[in-house]
């Protein structure tokens, strides 16, 4: 997964710096439609390679959700913090192991670790987006 991500950033940090340096360069030298132009068929000759390579995909069948097994594990914590709940009648816990297996929580903590990076995209994402309209804006007041 790491190598993943690994490569993922990478590709997506040249592409940003593509579009920052050759693209805005067509579109204020040459043509507005040929600097659009250009991302649209960058964007269909992925489409046409995901879909070409969708024969070699690994597709397995999901057990469960993710999501839906972190809020079963939030809500089994939550009956551990009630002294009420699960006692045995000498006030002592009949099974405290049995609230959540060790997949549940090993899904939590994959869970866990793909929001960080996925929040860390979108911090990358934002500053990202807000780059190449002042160059842009700068260029078209002359």
């Amino acid at each position: 997964m790491k190598r993943y991500f690994s490569w993922y950033y990478a590709s997506y940090a040249l592409s940003f710096v593509v579009a920052l340096t050759c693209l805005v360069y067509i579109q204020v030298n040459m043509e507005w439609a040929l600097g659009f132009g250009a991302p649209i068929l960058l964007m269909l000759f992925a489409t046409l390679s995901i879909y070409l390579g969708t024969p070699f995909y690994v597709k397995l069948k999901p057990k469960s959700s993710l999501i839906t097994a972190f809020f079963k594990f939030l809500n089994k914590a939550c009956i551990v913090q009630d002294p009420q709940l699960d006692l045995s009648p000498d006030g002592e816990a009949t099974d405290p192991w049995s609230l959540c297996t060790v997949d549940q929580v090993e899904e939590l903590k994959a869970l866990l670790k793909v929001v960080q990076i996925l929040l860390t995209g979108a911090v990358l994402a934002i500053n990202i987006s807000q780059s190449s309209f002042p160059v842009l804006q700068a260029n078209t007041m002359d």
